[in-house]
């Protein structure tokens, strides 16, 4: 990923997080490719509003502008459910030779992904696209009314 593709998305990525009411978190994409099978993955800090996104590329530039924003969308939908997920992390993590609690994690963080994917295809098509590599991305500073 080039300098200017990379700083045209991180403005993006940080437009988008303000959007969704991420003002506080720092939201930083990174330079390394995503977690293979992923076209975008993110990594949560458990003790910050910290999120790293990474990008499967150049795969993800092959897909169209709107595929593109929900999968940033979608990343971003984690940063707002992660808390929860932490929580059923630390139990699995506690009573990790409990069958019952291996198997609620599990079942948990597929259904989180279920919703996380819902809440993207719903949100998403009320964001803008992302800019074309170079392209200056329009600030958005303030999230708006609430």
């Amino acid at each position: 990923m080039n300098d200017a593709t990379h700083d045209a998305y991180q403005a993006y990525l940080r437009d988008l997080a303000n959007r969704l009411r991420l003002t506080d978190w720092v939201v930083e994409l990174h330079r390394n490719t995503a977690e293979a099978g992923a076209w975008a993955s993110v990594n949560v800090m458990g003790t910050q509003d910290t999120a790293t996104v990474r990008l499967a590329w150049p795969e993800f530039f092959g897909e169209s502008p709107e595929e593109q924003r929900e999968h940033l969308v979608h990343e971003l939908v984690h940063c707002v459910l992660h808390r929860q997920c932490d929580v059923v992390e630390q139990l699995a993590e506690m009573w990790s030779e409990n069958a019952a609690c291996q198997f609620a994690r599990k079942a948990f963080l597929r259904e989180e992904e279920i919703a996380v994917e819902h809440l993207a295809r719903v949100i998403a098509p009320f964001l803008p696209l992302p800019p074309s590599a170079g392209e200056p991305v329009p600030a958005r500073r303030d999230p708006g009314p609430q």
